[in-house]
């Protein structure tokens, strides 16, 4: 998810939030801000509310509601690049009891919320790969915010998604709402316009809040929408909505859920 004033007024100290900041000012700081994410954010544990509909029209047709603590341990992956391995265990799905082991089904399941999305549009690495642009500054949650408009470069080569069993190259453009304090990101959107058919356009937000995890503030998602439309359509045909609460510290090594 825009009066003149007296030039005399301009000459009193502004609000940090009517600081004038350049593009680059921006993102030099929320870069610095997810590297540091990237490499501290010890492994996690927290719940996770999850529901995934179908729709016809307005109407939903089918909905499962699953309800799970989700895990987030950080592994390193086949190019041996440190990565968090997002899992989940099912503690009910519909109002009842989840067995152990059973997976999450539903009609559109959605991975890569807590990392992916952030750090494909913001890591430092990324910025040969898009374009960026300061927007006028915009209300969020009766807070001043700075925006940040962001798209992928034509032809780009750097950033990539999974999609129904598929890997692609993505085309896709969105907005990045950042606390002029912290620089932190608060909220994210992100429409992709190539994903792999029947449906193409692939729209996710997410929602950011700081939390304590192991005694140290994280900034993390508090929830996530994703939805999924077909080609030449402007109504959603599958809609994942996730909120996540309770973080706390994982310990790997002992399996102990940690407070400290």
């Amino acid at each position: 998810m825009k009066s003149l004033l007296p030039a005399l007024l301009f000459i009193l100290p502004l609000p940090a939030w009517q600081q004038p900041v350049t593009l680059e000012e921006v993102l030099k700081r929320v870069q610095k801000n997810v590297a540091q994410f990237e490499a501290s954010l010890p492994d996690f544990v927290c719940s996770e509310n999850i529901t995934s509909s179908k729709l016809s029209g307005e109407t939903v047709s089918k909905e499962t509601v699953i309800e799970s603590t989700f895990t987030g341990v950080q592994k390193k992956g086949k190019d041996g690049k440190m990565e968090y391995v997002e899992t989940r265990e099912l503690t009910a799905v519909d109002g009842k009891k989840a067995k152990k082991g059973q997976k999450p089904k539903g009609p559109f399941l959605l991975g890569g919320g807590f990392s992916a999305v952030l750090s494909t549009t913001f890591n430092a690495q990324m910025a040969t790969f898009r374009n960026y642009r300061l927007e006028p500054a915009e209300s969020l949650d009766g807070k001043k915010a700075i925006v940040v408009a962001f798209s992928s470069k034509e032809g780009q080569t750097g950033i990539g998604a999974y999609f129904n069993r598929t890997t692609f190259l993505v085309n896709d453009s969105g907005k990045a709402w950042v606390d002029p304090e912290s620089m932190q990101v608060v909220r994210l959107e992100r429409d992709i316009t190539n994903a792999p058919n029947p449906f193409p356009a692939w729209l996710m937000s997410v929602g950011f809040g700081p939390v304590s995890i192991g005694g140290k503030l994280f900034w993390m998602p508090k929830e996530v929408r994703s939805e999924i439309r077909r080609k030449g359509s402007d109504k959603p045909d599958r809609r994942f909505a996730a909120e996540y609460t309770n973080y706390r510290k994982f310990d790997v090594s002992s399996g102990i859920v940690s407070e400290k």
